[in-house]
């Protein structure tokens, strides 16, 4: 939870990042704007899959971007571990 006093500028910063601004369109049950495109990467994709997915209660998109999100961390989670063995 977010002080009064400090609102504004927690949506301020909000609004300057693309991924929270959507999470709170989301959140606020405004009209999500997707990214896509050449610029996305996998984890915008996913992210806005995702909100997607549920937005059109879409029970398998979102489970084919749920299992891609796990394959994912996952992956980062078996790098670390090998760097920490190598180091």
């Amino acid at each position: 939870m977010v002080p009064l006093e400090e609102r504004i500028g927690y949506l301020a910063r909000v609004s300057e990042n693309a991924k929270l601004s959507a999470f709170n369109d989301f959140l606020s049950g405004k009209v999500c704007i997707t990214a896509s495109g050449q610029n996305s990467n996998e984890s915008e994709e996913i992210f806005y899959g995702l909100i997607d997915a549920i937005l059109s209660n879409n029970k398998l998109n979102f489970e084919s971007y749920y299992n891609k999100k796990i394959r994912v961390s996952r992956a980062k989670v078996l790098q670390h571990h090998l760097l920490m063995m190598i180091s």
